[in-house]
């Protein structure tokens, strides 16, 4: 007897720390469905005073649903939130910790790295911006992501600014030191990788355009050349065999890029061969020749590199009957052909074997048919110059018997 009574005894204290157990759970889930209410009704009143205009009380009601918020996601909303207020009221380096803390929290939500590009931006932090719009768009295809990393990119490089004289006058050969790239620090790094990483057709487009603008500026062309790193996407883009696939569809291209493209290359994509942003891109490489250092030849490194010869021979054949890259891919030729005129035959040797020759006179077939007359004639003496150099192989006097 004593023993079954110790069973039952037992058996009850177990029981009764069964519901013990279950009224503490029962508890504990009634704590966080009420921290859950707690959080949404915070934010929901943060909303509401964000729509208001009264940024100050939707900050502190953004900041009472963060402290009771219970999941990394409830987290990041409160966050991006808050972030959103904070560069409202322009406490911008408070608005980049909670976007970033955002992006700690769902490193998968693409609006979180959105926030943060759009922080970065507000602290001109343009290189770092675009990096965070791409890779929203890499984990959500989305139209605002897109737009935010087409103008992040726009930003990354304006052009080339001359230091002694307020804006550039065309035509005018300036002095080694004088030109330099207007962009931000680190810009071609950052358009390389983003070229690199990125599957959106609109941003590998827009790299192309950003990169081929930095390329014109003296004070950056030997990036481009030295190692080929920076020149890679020019030479990929140029490479490219399906258009359909791997370039932009005519019409309908996104408004910040349209403008990008137009501004820098003189036409409307719409108007142009896909493959022109290639083409402009290594006419940019030989510009501003009388401006670069001394040992600096534009048109020589590109002689010497094979990767940009042979792009330039496939964009020849690829792009006729176009004017607009045509005219460039002449650019180009005219300054490589500038440095086989004064070289001699290794220079001469390095252009037939990349078949120069064959180029400039597809070049000028296709001039003579599109009625480019000045481009025609231009031409003609190019080929000239190859044909009638002293180390031609068809110029030179056998050797007596």
């Amino acid at each position: 007897m004593g023993v079954e009574r110790d069973r039952m005894s037992s058996r009850e204290n177990l029981l009764e720390k069964f519901d013990r157990r279950g009224m503490a759970n029962a508890k504990g889930t009634a704590t966080l469905h009420a921290k859950m209410r707690s959080c949404d009704d915070a934010r929901a009143r943060g909303n509401e005073a964000w729509k208001r205009g009264d940024h100050l009380e939707a900050e502190r009601w953004y900041t009472e649903a963060l402290e009771g918020s219970h999941t990394a996601e409830e987290r990041a909303k409160c966050l991006s939130n808050r972030a959103t207020v904070r560069m409202a009221r322009g406490a911008g380096e408070e608005a980049w910790m909670d976007a970033q803390k955002a992006v700690e929290e769902t490193p998968m939500w693409s609006k979180a790295h959105v926030r943060l590009g759009e922080t970065l931006r507000t602290l001109h932090r343009h290189s770092e911006a675009a990096e965070c719009f791409v890779k929203a768009l890499a984990l959500q295809p989305d139209d605002r992501a897109r737009e935010r990393a087409l103008q992040s990119l726009a930003l990354l490089a304006r052009g080339v600014k001359c230091q002694t004289q307020r804006k550039i006058v065309p035509g005018m050969q300036y002095r080694p030191g004088e030109l330099l790239a207007d962009a931000e620090p680190g810009a071609i790094g950052s358009l390389v990788k983003i070229f690199s990483t990125s599957n959106d057709r609109a941003i590998k487009l827009a790299s192309i355009i950003q990169l081929s603008v930095l390329a014109a500026a003296p004070d950056q062309k030997m990036e481009f050349f030295d190692g080929e790193c920076a020149v890679v996407p020019l030479i990929t883009y140029a490479q490219v065999q399906d258009l359909d696939r791997d370039c932009c569809p005519r019409g309908g291209l996104p408004l910040p890029l349209a403008e990008m493209y137009k501004r820098n290359v003189g036409t409307s994509y719409e108007a142009s061969h896909p493959l022109t942003a290639a083409a402009f891109g290594f006419s940019r490489l030989v510009a501003n020749k009388p401006a670069c250092s001394s040992d600096l030849d534009p048109g020589l490194m590109m002689l010497r590199s094979a990767n940009i010869m042979c792009a330039l021979s496939k964009l020849v054949t690829d792009t006729q009957g176009f004017d607009e890259p045509q005219n460039f891919l002449c650019e180009c030729y005219r300054g490589v052909m500038d440095v086989v005129t004064k070289g001699g035959s290794q220079e001469l040797s390095l252009a037939l074997d990349f078949g120069v020759k064959e180029c400039l006179e597809v070049l000028h077939r296709d001039a003579v048919q599109n009625d480019r007359a000045s481009s025609a004639t231009y031409l003609q003496r190019l080929l000239h110059q190859i044909i009638r150099h002293p180390d031609h192989p068809d110029n030179q006097v056998p050797a007596p018997s």
